[in-house]
């Protein structure tokens, strides 16, 4: 998908999403599953931001997940070259903090 977007003559504006089951080839254990959902979305325009970014997670998890949850970004920067923006929300089950990285 990359691929075919990067070999267009003309730059055009896509956006590209895929919700698959994904299977890991480990060996299971207590605190992992051998399948889980994976999301993934390419989003490719003219002037795009970190804001238009975490606009489209929040909405997508504001929709996705149950009223009660509570998501907000965390910015870190670790060093120079290191930096994020993690999404967080509270666990329904614990009501802890938990990162979607």
């Amino acid at each position: 998908m990359l691929y075919k977007l990067g070999q267009q003559k003309e730059f055009t504006p896509v956006k590209y999403f895929s919700i698959d089951r994904v299977f890991r080839s480990e060996t299971l254990d207590a605190t992992h599953l051998a399948e889980f959902h994976q999301i993934e979305g390419v989003v490719a325009d003219y002037n795009l931001t970190l804001g238009d970014l975490m606009g489209v997670l929040y909405a997508f998890f504001s929709k996705m997940a149950s009223p009660i949850i509570q998501s907000y970004f965390r910015p870190e920067i670790k060093s120079v070259l290191v930096s994020r923006c993690p999404l967080l929300f509270t666990c329904v089950c614990c009501s802890c903090v938990h990162a979607v990285c």
